[in-house]
This record gives C-alpha cells, sequence and structure tokens, in this order.
C-alpha cells in the first residue's frame, strides 16, 4: 500500500492494519503524487443538468 495525498498518510496505517496488508509505503513529499497524477492525466469534461 503507498500513502500519498494530503491525508493519505495519516490514515495509511490504520487502513492497512484492517487489511492485513504488511508494508506501507509512504513517498518524502506524499502530496506531489496527487499534484502529479492531476499533471498527467487526460483532459475531460462531464456535463449534467437537471431535469
Amino acid at each position: 500500500m503507498v500513502g500519498f495525498g494530503g491525508a493519505g498518510p495519516v490514515h495509511a496505517n490504520r487502513i492497512a492494519a484492517e487489511a492485513d496488508v504488511p508494508t506501507v509505503l509512504i513517498p518524502m513529499s506524499p502530496g506531489i503524487a496527487s499534484a502529479m497524477g492531476l499533471l498527467v492525466t487526460d483532459l475531460k469534461h462531464d456535463y449534467a443538468t437537471t431535469l
């Protein structure tokens, strides 16, 4: 399991314990992983209206 994002590392150990995951990796700058994902993903627009 990898704990990344703004609050991911705060909760990663507890979630791993409940899911019986033996190892949790937390990067040095976990918030950058989320920012990097936003930069490399394809741009998509979803439009919705109420009826």
